[in-house]
């Protein structure tokens, strides 16, 4: 299975209207505020895709099965090679850390900064270590 570009690029524009909402662990409001996994589920929402919520994820954890169990439950599929815009990229940003990013249309990826507290577009290459690239698979 492939993803058609279009709805990768779709994904990928969904969330540029996100960067500048708050940041809020487990938020999945844009008005109120959103964590990593909150910005992909408002993202495949905007596009009419499935949002099935995770459970048992923390600030830290030991194992990715959750964000695997929540990919495969909302049409996501590994992905290999060259990451396309659309892609959801888990990242390790710190030891036990795992984090959520959507790889944008403008060289870089749109995710949820604790640290500035908001959703932001972090351009170019990503610094961190991929645990996971997952897209959206071909309809």
């Amino acid at each position: 299975m492939s993803q058609t570009p279009t709805v990768g690029l779709r994904l990928a524009q969904a969330s540029l209207q996100f960067i500048g909402c708050p940041y809020k662990f487990q938020g999945r409001d844009p008005a109120l505020g959103l964590d990593c996994v909150g910005l992909v589920m408002v993202s495949l929402k905007a596009i009419d895709r499935p949002a099935i919520a995770p459970t048992g994820y923390r600030l830290r954890n030991a194992s990715i099965a959750p964000f695997t169990t929540f990919a495969a439950a909302n049409g996501l599929i590994k992905a290999t090679g060259v990451t396309l815009p659309g892609d959801i990229v888990m990242a390790e940003p710190g030891p036990g850390q795992s984090h959520l990013l959507i790889a944008s249309p403008a060289a870089g990826y749109v995710h949820a900064h604790a640290g500035l507290r908001r959703i932001v577009h972090m351009p170019g290459k990503l610094p961190w270590k991929t645990l996971e690239t997952w897209r959206i698979a071909a309809e």
